[in-house]
Formats: structure tokens, C-alpha cells, sequence
């Protein structure tokens, strides 16, 4: 009976040593505190590009985004410039992400009227989406993106 029980022992002593705690490394995790819409809050600066699909035309202007905080996880987006006569606002939700963080908004009934992302990342900011644009009684798409600084 001594000998039954010892194997099952003896075995389970020796699967217990290849067990260990894991690390206390964050392996590129970020952990903040802060509210992701108030770390973003800030006018940034830079270019917007238009492009029509279909062609080469390619319209480039200044021009801002206004991200202001509507709760800790949205903030509302204002969208201009004078140059490409861009004028629009919308909601955005936001998160952080591995880089940075992340904004978006995956419902087109928004009031930018298409599904559009984008990422700040060390006070940079990119966004793009592709919209219809009727120009008489033509429907363009074009792609708007932009390039800016806090």
C-alpha cells in the first residue's frame, strides 16, 4: 500500500517543479490612470489631404482638429479648413491603445455621415475617412485625411 501511494506523490513533486509564477513584467502593456478623452483634449495643427477617388486630383490645405472632452471615453471632434472648405463635427469615442490612443466612431449615421478612425501617438495625430460629396449632380467620393500636432 506504501508503495501506491508513494508514486502518485512522488509524481505529483515532480510536475509541481516545472510550475512558477509568472513575472512582474508589463510586457508593453500601459496602465493609465488618466481619462483618455481629457489626455487628448487640445486643438491640433497640421494638413488635411483630398483626394477624389478615381484620379490624381490632390488638394492639400491647413488645418485643425478640435478634440474636446464630452465624457472620459468621448469627445467631440470639430474638423476645418479654409483651404479645402471643411467644416464638420462629430463624436468620437476613445481608448488607449498599445501606442497611444484611439478614436473612432463605427456608426455612419454619425453626423460626419461614414465610419472613420484615427490614433494620437506622442502629441501626433492622424485621421482618414472617404466620403461621398455631391457637386451638382454629381456624387464624388473623396478621401479626407490629416497629419497634425498638439
Amino acid at each position: 500500500m506504501k508503495k501506491f501511494l508513494y508514486i502518485p506523490i512522488v509524481l505529483l513533486v515532480a510536475c509541481l517543479c516545472f510550475i512558477s509564477c509568472s513575472d512582474d513584467e508589463d510586457n508593453g502593456t500601459r496602465m493609465n490612470p488618466a481619462s483618455p478623452a481629457a489626455t487628448a483634449e487640445a486643438t491640433y495643427t497640421g494638413t488635411w489631404t483630398k483626394v477624389e477617388e478615381g484620379t490624381t486630383n490632390v488638394e492639400k490645405g491647413a488645418g485643425t482638429i478640435i478634440m474636446k472632452k464630452i465624457t472620459d471615453n468621448i469627445v467631440s471632434l470639430e474638423f476645418a479648413s479654409q483651404t479645402l472648405s471643411l467644416a464638420e463635427a462629430v463624436n468620437a469615442n476613445i481608448q488607449w491603445a498599445s501606442y497611444g490612443l484611439n478614436f473612432y466612431n463605427k456608426y455612419p449615421s454619425n453626423n460626419l455621415g461614414v465610419v472613420f478612425s484615427g490614433k494620437i501617438e506622442d502629441g501626433n495625430t492622424t485621421v482618414s475617412y472617404t466620403k461621398d460629396v455631391r457637386s451638382g449632380r454629381n456624387l464624388k467620393k473623396f478621401t479626407f485625411s490629416f497629419e497634425g500636432k498638439k
